[in-house]
């Protein structure tokens, strides 16, 4: 929809709801943050969603793998 600030504020709920259990709704954030042009917040969202994921757990390794190639984007490593 678009609606990438309600988006960000949705996710954060969600994550914080989860007990950070879950790094999903960080690294979605993440990904509105880059549609609207605030590199520096994705970054740190990305970062975040590293630092929820549990060694072991596959899906968060999925999600571990997503936001390190979305932080290589982020510093120019890859294009878009």
């Amino acid at each position: 929809l678009e609606n990438y600030k309600g988006a960000i504020e949705a996710y954060e709920m969600a994550g914080l709801a989860g007990s950070l259990g879950d790094p999903t709704p960080f690294l979605y954030a993440g990904i509105c943050y880059m549609k609207l042009g605030d590199k520096e917040s994705a970054r740190v969202a990305f970062l975040s969603t590293e630092a929820l994921c549990q060694e072991g757990n596959r899906k968060h390794d999925l999600v571990k793998e997503r936001a390190k190639a979305m932080l290589e984007i982020l510093s120019g490593g890859v294009k878009q």
